[in-house]
């Protein structure tokens, strides 16, 4: 089952959802914005003006991160909710964790 993990709408385009993403060059996890494929190494990047990257301009492969990547991540903290492929809508994260 493939698990989306979601951290917000992204600032420099104000319409697309970041979603994580691992590179699997680096094993970074990154958000990745859907509509303007403007990425984010690290929460703060996405309150900086001008702390992304634009995905599009380097070559590499990505995947959905796996759980333990994420609770291994920066972005930890900051995973507003998780949403599971073809199992119905998305569900908040569980605080506790």
């Amino acid at each position: 089952m493939r698990q989306l993990y979601h951290v917000g709408t992204c600032p420099l385009c104000s319409q697309g959802r970041l979603w994580l993403q691992k590179n699997l060059t680096t094993s970074a996890i990154y958000a990745h914005c859907e509509e303007c494929e403007q990425g984010y190494l690290s929460p703060e990047d996405i309150k900086i003006a001008g702390g992304g990257f634009l995905t599009l301009i380097e070559d590499y492969e990505t995947d959905d991160p796996t759980g333990e990547d994420v609770e291994n991540s920066v972005w930890a903290r900051v995973v507003t909710f998780v949403q599971s492929s073809g199992t119905g809508p998305a569900t908040p994260k569980d605080p506790s964790r």
